[in-house]
């Protein structure tokens, strides 16, 4: 939507990774992506339980989630396409796409913290 920010989250999760607790730290100064922030975590979920080295019952992270606003494309010099030869995606096709990449992406939070 045209904006770019960073938000910090702070969440807490215990033993087994679960989500104890989790907050907007700082704003980013936009309402919609402090509100985004806090919703990636908790998609995020299930986290991995903690390294055994950490002997805390529970873990705190503090995370800087940085939105960043993606260049304008100028479309003056593409060519012209005909939708007549796009393949048609079904709501499920749509859906089971979206689906692996939500596992990306949480595969990907669940790596950042490993060994700290």
């Amino acid at each position: 939507m045209g904006q770019s920010g960073t938000a910090k989250v702070v969440f807490v999760l215990d033993r087994s990774g679960k989500l104890i607790s989790n907050e907007l730290l700082e704003s980013s100064g936009v309402k919609a992506l402090d509100l985004e922030a806090v919703a990636i975590v908790n998609r995020a979920q299930p986290f991995p339980a903690p390294p055994p080295e950490i002997d805390d019952n529970r873990l705190k992270l503090i995370v800087p989630l940085v939105f960043a606003k993606l260049p304008q494309m100028s479309t003056e010099n593409l060519p012209q396409m005909s939708t007549e030869k796009l393949p048609q995606i079904s709501t499920e096709q749509l859906s089971t796409e979206m689906s692996k990449e939500d596992a990306k992406v949480n595969a990907k939070l669940r790596s950042i913290c490993r060994g700290c």
